[in-house]
């Protein structure tokens, strides 16, 4: 319309300055009455700007093109109770709604979903009748708290989405792919008695859900008939009592979905992995029953000491940057976020094992790997194979827990609707598109800020103007990346690195004039306000690493290294790699008394590539390795405490995989101790190295525990003394965590940060990342058993020899172990 007219694509703004104001004053956060303090400033009027207060500003904004309309249906509910005059308690009910075949249509004719939507399936399990529809609605609600501290106000937000918008865009709430159609009454209705309020609650629900939607009945052909259901609704209506109404636990409501085309209600109810799984089936569910297994029957722990020890092992757990360490155990804490949840669960199962009989370990990991599963992003047979038989580990195990005293019967919901998350999948799509993470977090724009933004009185009509506003804002932008190619809107920009700073190439050569004992502290004084800028750091080349353009410790000496860093072979094992290199060292002197200084660094940062089926979009990763640094008071007086050493552990490649050995042969896990820089008086190399401690190798299949489904691994030695190498970070492929095995309770004196240095032997923990336990889990599970089929040989041939020609091999057949 603006090229009809001859004008720009940011009208009716005077200039895109114009616009990036509007858009950033109105996505700031800011007050109305700050509002009107900047565009009241001299020199925010100079710039001739439409709108000069905050009236003209938010009409201004009123007359950008809207989204779909707001509209309040109110009316009056009477009680059963009445006043003291003796008439009938009403309350006043306010739906507010917009009309979700409008949502559709704007959804659908959004530019800014243009490549991201799809109208057929691309992968077929079940056919597709003929009154297929082409849009597939996806309703979410569930009732928020508005109010942080105090009082009781609550938002009932109802969202929709469509299935046809690819789900990585859907889970995007910056995308706004998900819109709000509504808000239900969040009604206390006291008009009714306590046994009656029930059921009226009930009934209003059901009421306001089908006056949301009565524009899809006309958009479709009627719904699903469920005769047996009606049979019953229907007795209970004409005044009997069938046994099956209570039996199937239904209510005397009209249902929303009566009339809604295409809708079987009951193939509508997706997987849910945050509620049914994380939160109901494992946090309030197998968590607590195996906290309440530890030292059964082999001790008389109480329920107490059980949590006790629970905690310690949590205390105890090495720490990793893509992990919470709970610093306070975990019986403690009352109030779960979903991710503090997921992080509980990571370590979880190897926590819990040696405390526990093998029965709960098993039953755990079940449930464990069923989640993972879960959360593919994209499955295959197989996959789904692998979720239904971590589904059956479980059900073949729980029976410990009765055995223990600890459960009379497993007749809970979520633990059955287990049993459907694979056909559920085959028919809908991955359980991760329809998870209620995604609405959880839309509470926060779409309910909890529009409630900050109100007066607090009133505030359900103020909200959705503000959102009108905000919906009105983030459309133009939209539309203006559209029209102009190239434009990126404010709130989609990156980091245009602005804070960068080169100065972080800590010491220009006055640490050579100091003391090896103060070097560190030099660098750490340049470096109080972060370990390491982002900025300061390579892009990723061909292969795969980043390193800081320049190191935080430029100038470190073999003294200091062999000090600060415990390499006290790093002499032997550099000179034994620029042997292997085919490289002449410049020179061999690389004692504590020798002259030549390192440049050190912090960590090293990886890319993980993305997994289509465990991970859509690549994941930063890094290992790292800091020597202890000791209290001081830095130079602006503050006290930075003490910090422990950070050695990471990773996976290295050793050697080059063999074809046809599996996913993890040439891995080995290792301690990284030091990453270094070659130093130009020494020779010249390309890619940063590092000093590494051996574990024992993955390739060890004797190393792996079924039962936990994790390698088992300890320190590797070489007569007697710890292997250890120098390689290229080329060869570190990604970070890993290692969980100490505790065995019956954990020891006294391990901690966190020296557990590393102290525990005998290690599991490989799969469940660190979802890249993990693909590689972990997945393809080495799959790989195992393919193993184990192949080397099955025929009973008879070992009883008998080989068979005489013209023979039918033996039918049975047995594994080899």
């Amino acid at each position: 319309m603006q090229n009809d007219r001859g004008l720009p694509p940011f009208a009716p703004f005077r200039s895109m300055e114009e616009w990036e104001h509007l858009q950033w004053l109105v996505t700031s956060g800011a007050s109305q009455s700050k509002i009107d303090e900047y565009l009241k400033l001299k020199s925010i009027r100079a710039m001739g700007f439409s709108f000069h207060n905050k009236r003209s500003f938010l009409q201004f904004i009123d007359r950008l093109p809207q989204a779909p309309a707001w509209s309040c249906r109110s009316w009056s509910v009477e009680g059963n109770i009445t006043d003291k005059n003796g008439n009938p308690m009403t309350e006043d009910i306010e739906l507010w709604q917009r009309d979700p075949v409008e949502c559709i249509r704007d959804l659908l004719g959004n530019p800014a979903y243009n490549g991201h939507q799809g109208y057929a399936p691309y992968r077929v399990f079940r056919d597709l009748d003929q009154d297929g529809n082409g849009v597939n609605l996806i309703l979410a609600s569930d009732r928020t708290q508005l109010s942080a501290f105090s009082g009781d106000k609550q938002a009932w937000p109802v969202y929709l989405t469509i299935g046809n918008i690819a789900k990585n865009i859907r889970r995007q709430p910056s995308s706004r792919a998900t819109v709000l159609i509504g808000y239900l009454p969040c009604a206390k209705l006291t008009c009714f008695d306590e046994k009656r309020r029930s059921l009226e609650g009930y009934r209003l629900f059901h009421k306001c859900m089908t006056y949301l939607l009565e524009s899809l009945h006309d958009a479709g052909l009627n719904g699903v008939e469920m005769l047996a259901t009606l049979t019953v609704l229907e007795q209970k209506a004409a005044g009997e009592n069938p046994a099956e109404f209570k039996e199937l636990n239904l209510r005397a409501v009209k249902p929303f979905w009566e009339h809604l085309p295409h809708t079987n209600i009951f193939s509508c109810m997706t997987p849910d992995l945050l509620h049914q799984v994380h939160k109901g089936v494992f946090k309030e569910h197998v968590a607590k029953w195996s906290t309440l297994a530890i030292g059964i029957p082999r001790s008389d722990m109480d329920e107490h000491a059980q949590r006790r020890e629970m905690d310690a092992r949590y205390l105890t757990m090495p720490l990793h940057h893509d992990l919470r360490h709970f610093d306070k155990g975990i019986s403690g804490t009352t109030q779960w976020t979903g991710k503090e949840q997921k992080h509980m669960e990571k370590v979880f199962l190897g926590a819990l094992d040696g405390g526990v009989d093998v029965e709960v370990v098993r039953a755990v990991r079940g449930v464990l790997d069923f989640i993972y599963y879960g959360h593919f992003e994209r499955h295959t047979d197989e996959s789904l194979a692998e979720i239904e038989a971590a589904c059956a580990m479980f059900h073949d195990h729980k029976q410990i827990f009765v055995d223990l005293g600890i459960r009379k019967h497993f007749n809970i919901s979520k633990i059955h609707a287990l049993l459907h998350y694979a056909d559920a999948i085959r028919s809908r799509g991955t359980a991760d598109g329809f998870n209620t993470e995604g609405t959880e977090r839309l509470h926060i724009d779409l309910a909890k800020l529009g409630y900050r933004a109100s007066s607090r009185k009133q505030y359900l009509a103020q909200m959705t103007r503000w959102l009108a506003r905000q919906e009105a804002v983030w459309r133009f932008g939209t539309f203006l990346q559209w029209a102009m190619p190239g434009y990126t809107a404010a709130g989609d920009t990156v980091d245009d690195g602005d804070d960068d700073d080169d100065d972080a190439d800590i010491g220009d050569g006055r640490e050579a004039e100091r003391e090896d004992v103060s070097e560190q502290d030099m660098a750490e004084e340049e470096e109080d306000k972060d370990d390491e800028e982002e900025g300061d750091e390579d892009e990723y080349d061909e292969e795969n690493y980043r390193v800081a353009k320049h190191p935080p410790f430029p100038r470190l000496t073999l003294a200091s290294i062999f000090r600060d860093y415990h390499v006290d072979e790093l002499r032997y094992h550099l000179l034994r790699f620029l042997d292997q290199q085919g490289i002449v060292p410049l020179r061999t002197d690389l004692d504590e008394n020798s002259p030549v200084t390192f440049p050190v660094y912090k960590q090293v940062k990886l890319k993980l590539p993305p997994l289509p089926e465990a991970a859509s979009e690549s994941d930063d990763d890094k290992v790292v390795a800091i020597p202890a640094r000791p209290r001081r008071i830095t130079g602006v007086g503050t006290v930075r405490p003490e910090a422990a050493a950070q050695w990471g552990t990773a996976l290295v490649r050793d050697r080059e995989a063999r074809p046809g050995a599996g996913p993890l042969d040439g891995l080995t896990p290792a301690r990284i101790r030091l990453i270094f820089k070659l130093p130009a008086t020494v020779g010249t190399y390309r890619h940063p190295l590092a000093y590494v401690d051996y574990y024992t190798p993955l390739s060890d299949s004797a190393a792996y525990n079924k039962d936990i489904g994790m390698f088992c691994i300890k320190r590797a030695t070489r007569q007697g003394v710890q292997h250890s190498a120098v390689i290229p970070v080329t060869r570190v492929v990604r970070s890993c965590h290692l969980i100490p095995y505790f065995g019956r309770s954990v020891h006294p004196s391990w901690t966190a940060t020296c557990v590393l240095d102290v525990a005998p032997k290690f599991y490989v923990n799969p469940y660190l990342r979802h890249h993990d336990f693909f590689l972990l889990r997945f393809l080495y599970e799959r790989y195992r058993r393919e193993r184990e089929r192949s080397i099955t040989i025929p009973a008879s041939r070992r009883a008998e020899g080989p068979p005489a020609q013209g023979d039918a091999p033996a039918a049975k057949r047995v594994r080899r172990r």
